[in-house]
């Protein structure tokens, strides 16, 4: 099979690479391969993989920066009982590069745009008209 890693060229992919991610069970950290695609964040064993060994849905979640390190993160869900996610970029440019793009992946954040433009539009539309 051909899996999702392999499946999307890099005009489909809006982010992808390596963080560690701190593991639910075992606590510790494991280096895994992401691939961000729209508000779908895949990770994967390693970058050869084809089938990703676990999905993140991002919505109704919150991206942060750890306030005591420059290179973790959280996701962390709003629902009650769900999961937070915590990730570590291999140095700072790394991680506010994921932060901005995982902020920016949600479909409320993308419809929240379209709103912002759609009211700039109108409001160009109205200075014309006067």
């Amino acid at each position: 099979s051909s899996g999702i890693n392999a499946e999307y060229g890099d005009s489909h992919v809006d982010k992808r690479g390596y963080l560690h991610k701190k593991g639910e069970l075992n606590k510790g950290w494991q280096n895994r391969w992401f691939l961000l695609k729209g508000n779908m964040l895949f990770y994967y064993h390693n970058a050869h993989d084809t089938e990703p060994i676990g999905l993140i849905i991002l919505e109704g979640c919150s991206i942060n920066s750890c306030t005591t390190d420059n290179t973790t993160f959280t996701i962390t869900f709003t629902s009650e009982g769900a999961r937070t996610y915590h990730l570590c970029a291999d140095d700072e440019e790394s991680c506010s590069a994921w932060i901005n793009a995982l902020q920016r992946s949600s479909y409320s954040y993308l419809r929240a745009q379209v709103e912002r433009l759609h009211e700039q539009v109108l409001a160009l539309e109205k200075k014309k008209g006067m």
